[in-house]
């Protein structure tokens, strides 16, 4: 079932006000505070969605055909996409249930985990930062480091830039990704880069020569995050909201891991491939810049659609044009820029990312000139199926998209959960448990 609502309020209109139970309130605050002894009591969270994220009366044409029956196949409990055509969101649409077995609805405003989708607002506040003479993306991140310094190794030498670590080509060790129940202690960040308790990964270290071979892995994002972090003096969450969400209007989008208690919007728990919900319902994570993100499907949409504002030199753009395309700068080959995804194989670029958190799946790509793409977040580990289905149903007749290989051998694989092997290294994180 379609959820539909409007993505915003019309002009001149009074935002409708919702009475929260005094009881749920406190229960609200309660986990908020770390004081629910309960890391299952999420249900407060869903009461409250229910109520602020109630869809309109009335059913709603769906934008994309046959994604109901998608997700019931494929054990996926709720989804929220977004359709853009000539570069303009043309429509937001809710399906599904917040929780497997609940009624609370997925809106246009519900709030995904997104996992590796931080990577791509990650870039672009780095380019931010670029852009007002902070950082340089080629010059040795020894120059930014203050709170932490990755260790000479002679198998390794060269120099780590943020160019190399944004686009996966600075040869850091792979480490498992480390996500924490809500309500459990969680890291700081150097914590992970030094490997010490409560983290069990080693610590962050050289692997390969800088430069030398991609290998998509988060720690290169880790180093990132500290890097930002060091070089203005503030915290990851606060910074990214300040470069790139507030100027973008994203008011409902946060790296902050408390943001799906505190943002007062209906939350998607996630769901393992067979649709059991997650035990506490999602992860918490220390390294923001790598997965930390929660989103709507409406904000990740107009960010989409920011981005490609920029690469084609749109006035008022976030960044300078010039600047912009180095996002797409990457490794012949990788399908992989700066934190974005890149396909240039078909009759027009294609741009975006996908996330795949532990209990989600999710992507957001668009043509680079003719301005079509889709937002799809789902909460399951088997939500790719829904992806597939979008890229099929907008490649169809005139909407023109998807004709670059990933998306073709996308649409092709043989089974339709199955990640196709071209796909595997830009799409995937290693945000699994």
């Amino acid at each position: 079932m379609e959820n539909g609502a409007p993505a915003e309020t019309a002009p001149g209109a009074t935002p409708a006000t919702v009475e929260v139970p005094a009881e749920l309130l406190a229960r609200l605050m309660h986990q908020a505070a770390g004081r629910d002894p309960d890391a299952s009591a999420h249900g407060a969270v869903a009461e409250v969605a229910a109520l602020v994220g109630r869809p309109s009366p009335g059913p709603s044409r769906p934008l994309v055909e046959g994604v109901d029956a998608v997700m019931a196949d494929h054990n996926v409990p709720g989804a929220a996409l977004a359709v853009i055509r000539d570069g303009t969101v043309v429509g937001v649409q809710g399906h599904g249930v917040l929780s497997a077995g609940g009624d609370a609805p997925v809106t246009d405003r519900t709030l995904f985990q997104v996992g590796s989708l931080s990577k791509h607002v990650t870039a672009l506040a780095v380019l931010r930062l670029v852009d007002d003479g902070l950082v340089d993306l080629d010059a040795d991140v020894e120059r930014y480091l203050t709170s932490w310094h990755p260790a000479d190794d002679p198998a390794a030498p060269g120099r780590l830039t943020l160019r190399l670590l944004l686009g996966h080509r600075a040869g850091l060790a792979r480490h498992r990704s480390v996500g924490f129940r809500p309500g459990e202690p969680l890291p700081a960040l150097l914590d992970l880069l030094e490997g010490r308790p409560p983290v069990t990964t080693p610590r962050v270290r050289r692997e390969l020569p800088p430069g030398e071979v991609f290998r998509k892995s988060s720690t290169h994002y880790w180093v990132v995050q500290q890097v930002l972090e060091d070089v203005t003096g503030e915290a990851f969450a606060p910074l990214a909201r300040r470069l790139v969400l507030e100027p973008l209007g994203l008011a409902d989008t946060g790296f902050e891991q408390d943001h799906p208690l505190t943002a007062g919007l209906p939350v998607a728990l996630g769901h393992d491939a067979h649709g059991t919900p997650l035990e506490g319902g999602w992860r918490t994570r220390a390294h923001l810049a790598a997965a930390g993100l929660w989103t709507t499907a409406a904000d990740a949409a107009r960010f989409t659609v920011a981005v490609r504002d920029a690469l084609t030199g749109a006035p008022g753009a976030l960044v300078p044009q010039a600047l912009a395309r180095e996002l797409l700068a990457g490794e012949t080959g990788t399908f992989y820029g700066l934190g974005t995804i890149v396909d240039d194989s078909g009759d027009d670029l294609e741009f975006g990312h996908g996330g795949e958190p532990t209990g989600y799946w999710n992507m957001a790509i668009s043509r680079l000139h003719g301005g079509t793409g889709f937002v799809a977040l789902t909460n399951a580990d088997s939500g790719k199926a829904v992806v597939k289905h979008l890229t099929a149903e907008l490649g169809r007749g005139d909407t023109v998209f998807g004709t670059g290989r990933l998306a073709a051998d996308w649409r092709s694989a043989g089974r339709s959960d199955a990640l196709p092997a071209v796909l595997a290294p830009v799409v995937t994180d290693e945000e699994r448990e």
